[in-house]
């Protein structure tokens, strides 16, 4: 977390400003998707606000619940590994998937990074239960989680499918003493939290704008990609990406001693296996998969992505250094652990440092110092692209909903109604500035649907507005008498 401190970082990442706007703008009362949009699920929003109202609005409070649950994630992830494997496996392995946070961290504040400390909870209430008592309680928060998972992206909600499947086969076979309900315990928490969502939404005359937003967009956006479900290049992305800690190949390493485990259990049909070892082969085999799969999904290939991963790749990695330490004993079990310690350290160490260096590669300070001669504190501004953060570090407001314009240029989903909305809102709110970011995906008002009030809204538009900076990367124009 040191590399992304506020005090290091001068301007986070795209997707994070849009969060942080969004969240500073739900502590006035903003309503996401009614009068924002975005494509997010709704969680990481209100995270943010939470963040903007610890810390007077700045960066500070968002970067500490970063923290908190990052330092939860590896507490989950060493005490749910403990219960498998002794203490070595489990302290490398969450060593070896906190060290490798490091290369897709990217900025912080992304959806995935909340989602990890979630994933290992539920991981940790799973092997809690699976081998002793299972109260409803247990299982149906396990739901609950699962629910809130799914709310930060839609694609996290691998460790729990993996569960359902493995609960479900267990019932099917006997192999544990699952109660018959367990499926729909889960279900219920998992419903449960997306039924008051929806209720939210829908009290606040938002729902529709939700759906749309959230889900008819989603589509599109995968729909648009020429890469989607392409396992082989999500498998790729992973060697390259995680090549420099090594964790890759570590987790595939580990994941064909449990393919081979698993495959001398189902020779050994006579032979009654420990519910445990069944229970965690199962899991292993499953869960890996389905990431790699969530993983390729759109076909972007965008590396905070694979941040789901990182869990079951810990487990992955815990998995084969057990493997690796078993024959060994004493002394020389000791001394492979700590030559392995060292090992993650000067790794930790070098990738620090090169994310240290990533992190101060962007300075836009120049554009904030520009943008704040110009204007007052919420006053409106239009970074005419995907810029939104600027609107959150210069205190300003968009003079639209769409705050950054990608929904206006998807084939398939933009409309008419939609770019009209957006211009009538510049019109009629009068923004002091228009920023023109250079953005290649959202030519400057340049629409593929092009109708006479169009064009006329546009040429009103221009007819207001002068340039009056150019700092050799945007365009700066100015509201006439300003």
């Amino acid at each position: 977390m040191l590399p992304i401190m506020p005090g290091k970082l001068v301007l986070p990442s795209r997707d994070s400003g849009v969060f942080m706007y969004f969240g500073r703008q739900i502590t006035e009362g903003v309503i996401p998707y009614r009068d924002l949009w975005d494509h997010k699920p709704p969680l990481i929003y209100y995270i943010d606000a939470i963040g903007v109202l610890l810390a007077n609005h700045s960066l500070w409070g968002i970067w500490c619940i970063e923290v908190i649950a990052t330092i939860t994630a590896a507490l989950a992830s060493f005490i749910s590994l403990r219960k498998i494997f002794p203490v070595a496996p489990a302290f490398l392995g969450t060593a070896s998937w906190l060290t490798s946070l490091m290369l897709i961290l990217k900025k912080g504040n992304l959806t995935t990074e909340y989602a990890i400390p979630l994933i290992f909870i539920i991981f940790w209430i799973f092997i809690d239960v699976y081998s002793g008592a299972k109260p409803w309680y247990k299982i149906f928060f396990i739901g609950v989680l699962g629910g809130l998972v799914f709310n930060l992206k839609q694609t996290t909600i691998g460790v729990l499918l993996t569960i359902i499947l493995v609960i479900s086969y267990q019932l099917v076979t006997k192999k544990n003493s699952w109660p018959k309900h367990t499926i729909l315990l889960i279900s219920t928490g998992f419903i449960l939290v997306n039924l008051i969502i929806v209720a939210y939404f829908a009290m606040n005359n938002a729902l529709y704008d939700y759906i749309d937003n959230v889900y008819i967009y989603n589509f599109h956006y995968i729909q648009a990609s020429d890469h989607k479900f392409s396992i082989p290049l999500t498998l790729q992305l992973y060697g390259s990406v995680f090549a420099p800690s090594g964790l890759f190949i570590t987790a595939v390493c580990g994941y064909v001693v449990a393919f081979i485990n698993g495959a001398k259990t189902l020779l050994k049909r006579n032979e009654i296996e420990k519910v445990s070892a069944d229970s965690i082969l199962l899991l292993i085999l499953i869960w890996f998969p389905i990431e790699v799969i969530f993983s390729s999904i759109s076909g972007y290939g965008y590396i905070h992505y694979l941040q789901v991963s990182l869990p079951v790749m810990g487990l992955l990695v815990a998995y084969f250094i057990d493997f690796c330490l078993h024959p060994f004993q004493g002394k020389s079990s000791l001394l492979i652990f700590a030559i392995l310690v060292i090992s993650y350290l000067i790794t930790y160490y070098y990738l620090w440092l090169s994310h240290r260096e990533y992190s101060s590669q962007l300075s836009y300070n120049a554009k904030v110092r520009i943008i704040r001669s110009y204007t007052d504190k919420d006053d409106y501004v239009l970074l005419y692209g995907a810029e939104s953060v600027v609107n959150f570090l210069t205190y300003t407001r968009s003079p639209s909903r769409f705050v950054y314009q990608y929904p206006l240029y998807m084939p398939g989903y933009s409309s008419e109604s939609m770019i009209n909305e957006f211009l009538s809102d510049i019109i009629e709110k009068k923004p002091i500035l228009i920023i023109d970011t250079k953005n290649v995906s959202t030519p400057f008002f340049s629409f593929h649907i092009t109708t006479n009030e169009i064009n006329y809204k546009k040429a009103e538009i221009f007819r207001r507005y002068t340039e009056c900076n150019n700092d050799g990367d945007w365009v700066y124009y100015c509201l006439e008498g300003k």
